[in-house]
């Protein structure tokens, strides 16, 4: 992996888990104008591969508990999770 990327945990709607146990994906809601009068919303695909059932399970009970954390505090607060 030679990419970083900076996810809001707030901002993500549905984790997909995959039957294999090998992806995860992530559906998550990016606003694209703030300083407009009206604003509007894209939808992202994330798709995360493991190579082994373990890692997998290990992220995905951390993002479904983190992402609960991130929706149930202060929206204004900033939850991330460097990918």
């Amino acid at each position: 992996m030679n990419q970083t990327s900076t996810i809001s945990l707030s901002n993500i709607l549905h984790i997909d888990e995959d039957l294999s146990n090998t992806e995860l994906h992530l559906i998550i809601a990016l606003t694209i104008s703030k300083y407009s009068r009206y604003s509007s919303i894209k939808m992202k695909h994330v798709y995360i591969h493991f190579q082994n059932k373990y890692d997998y399970i290990i992220w995905l009970d951390y993002l479904t508990n983190a992402i609960q954390q991130a929706k149930d505090q202060s929206w204004l607060k900033t939850n991330e999770v460097i990918i």
